[in-house]
């Protein structure tokens, strides 16, 4: 990728990626005199790293290096959050500007928000349990919900608490259990309204993307 840029990496060809460890798959590092410099190398490498079945944050950081609020240095702690609009990874996710970067919409916390969900990314929110009481400030990921029902986990990691038991009557909004992943915990939301029929995991347990949580019935 030429002077100045590194790229570090544990994996090969056939690794088994295990739910104990982070999900990072590379570290991209870029060296230059300046800010804007290094900013320019970091899109540079951004555009020539291509990484293939699996979803990365690559469109997204891309996105990020361009946005005139962080070319100005005007990004801030929750600028991801509150301000920037990812709705527009969709477009260039499968493409890499020929040209000159296209300046981004209007920023838009609530299209932030909507593409975070469709995505599967997280935000900071605070979740309430099925029983009214409040969860523990952590971090709201969509539930991968079965047709039947079944609260599938949407990532890896290992379950910390329930947040229901068996005969709990849950709303669309109530978390169902927490989940630490990469050193985050995280509230899996219920998803749909109903009555918990089945809790199939323990604190304590690893899981795998996909597994079984719960089985909420309507």
């Amino acid at each position: 990728m030429g002077p100045g840029v590194r790229v570090d990496s544990g994996y090969a060809a056939g690794d088994t990626i295990s739910p104990f460890y982070d999900s990072l798959v590379a570290k991209l590092v870029v060296w230059a005199p300046d800010r804007d410099r290094a900013r320019g190398r970091m899109l540079r490498a951004l555009r020539e790293t291509a990484i293939g079945g699996v979803a990365t944050t690559l469109p997204a950081h891309r996105v990020i290096l361009e946005h005139p609020d962080f070319i100005a240095a005007r990004q801030s702690a929750n600028w991801v959050d509150t301000e920037l609009d990812l709705s527009i990874v969709d477009d260039v996710a499968g493409a890499v500007p020929s040209g000159g970067a296209p300046a981004p919409p209007a920023s838009s916390g609530a299209k932030s928000a909507a593409w975070r969900s469709r995505r599967g990314v997280p935000s900071i929110s605070t979740w309430p349990s099925g029983n009214g009481a409040q969860a523990a400030t952590a971090r709201r990921v969509p539930a991968a919900r079965h047709a039947r029902g079944e609260i599938l986990a949407p990532m890896q990691g290992t379950i910390v608490r329930m947040l229901v038991g068996v005969g709990d009557r849950v709303l669309e909004t109530d978390g169902i259990c927490v989940i630490e992943a990469m050193k985050m915990e995280n509230v899996v939301p219920a998803g749909l309204a109903g009555a918990v029929t089945q809790i199939r995991v323990s604190p304590g347990e690893p899981l795998d993307s996909g597994d079984l949580i719960a089985v909420i019935r309507e």
